[in-house]
């Protein structure tokens, strides 16, 4: 959770826990009884030891709080906001007004859930502490009447205004929180099985990386209470396995990579007609590297996560995320920043715009 008001600790921990997670092909460095441990140490200092056998009245980062919003949805399905509050109400409006504009007769829940990340990726932005703008914005982060009103939201904010939306739906969903309290996400139950989908932690990629994960794929960043909450195993909702593409052997990882990037798909898993063994990990790794190293090139701060998973009939996939970067750190207009140069030049008496820091070390007009 990137909150930022729980500071310097929190921060640092949850970097260290970043490097050892991010990169699958680096786990050698960071071993799982290491990971465990750094978790352990988070859980204990933000006091979030143990863990509980519900999901709504939980606290994560001992400031935000997961509350359950089933009234509003009940409204919106009895078509009555009768005994709700004014704030239930503009939350029941505002929500509403999003299913109006984006559901449309016919869809499938999957197609429905969808449509919903994307409104959420597209709208929401993320809440890190570091300016509350707009008035009661930043206290009202973590629940849907905050993000639909104002559009920022922290991990909560994101999890349950989620689940309000596939509730109001008639589409199962739940908010999941990790045994440390720090972060949370959905379990939605898509047909006959159950999902993982964190758009929070999508929000700022919008690449479908954590869209409708299995309880193995997600276990690799999260651990969560799995006696309360229900087993997610299914596979034919997940981002990545409905855009599987199809690779001769490891040596032709390469072309359906870029076939992918191409198409502008960033979540997929490559499947192969000769199945990989053990000897070919290495030549994975060093062929994935190497791509890693070339998409840098038309691509800078780009990065790629990969990983091995199998396939419903026990075949090995290679799993792949693809984060682009850019090299455009701006972080306000060139208007702006013109405005900006020529209030300072004219405060300090100097005769030219002044170069106005965007987002850069030395960037300027």
């Amino acid at each position: 959770m990137k909150e930022g008001k729980k500071v310097k600790i929190y921060t640092g921990l949850a970097i260290l826990l970043s490097l050892c997670i991010v990169a699958s092909t680096v786990i050698s460095v960071c071993s799982l009884t290491a990971i465990g441990s750094l978790k352990n140490e988070v859980a204990v200092i933000t006091g979030n030891v143990g863990d509980d056998d519900q999901e709504n009245d939980i606290t994560i980062m001992s400031e935000y709080t997961i509350e359950s919003t089933k009234n509003i949805s009940d409204a919106y399905k009895k078509n009555s906001d009768s005994g709700l509050s004014d704030k239930e109400k503009e939350t029941l409006k505002l929500a509403s007004d999003v299913l109006d504009e984006i559901i449309t007769e016919g869809m499938s829940d999957y197609e429905k859930e969808k449509a919903i990340y994307d409104w959420l990726v597209k709208n929401v932005g993320q809440d890190k502490g570091l300016l509350t703008v707009i008035p009661s914005s930043g206290e009202d982060s973590d629940n849907p009447y905050g993000v639909l009103k104002y559009h920022d939201a922290v991990c909560v904010g994101y999890a349950t205004t989620f689940r309000l939306f596939m509730e109001m739906m008639d589409i199962q969903c739940m908010v999941v929180h990790n045994t440390e309290r720090v972060h949370t996400w959905d379990l939605v139950k898509l047909g006959d099985n159950w999902y993982h989908t964190d758009v929070y932690s999508d929000a700022e990629s919008g690449n479908y990386a954590r869209f409708n994960l299995n309880d193995s794929m997600l276990s690799q960043e999260q651990q969560w209470n799995r006696d309360f909450f229900p087993a997610a195993k299914g596979l034919e909702y997940n981002y990545s396995f409905m855009n599987q593409g199809i690779a001769k052997d490891i040596f032709d990882i390469p072309a359906v990579f870029k076939k992918k990037l191409d198409e502008e798909v960033y979540t997929f898993v490559i499947g192969f007609e000769k199945q990989p063994v053990n000897e070919d990990a290495e030549i994975v790794n060093t062929i994935m590297n190497s791509i890693q190293e070339r998409l840098l090139v038309d691509y800078p701060e780009s990065y790629v996560n990969w990983n091995w998973q199998q396939d419903k009939d026990g075949k090995y996939v290679l799993m792949e995320q693809i984060y682009l970067g850019t090299d455009d750190n701006t972080q306000i207009t060139p208007e702006d920043a013109k405005k900006i140069g020529k209030k300072i030049a004219k405060a300090f008496g100097d005769k030219d715009i002044w170069p106005v820091y965007t987002g850069e070390i030395g960037s300027e007009m």
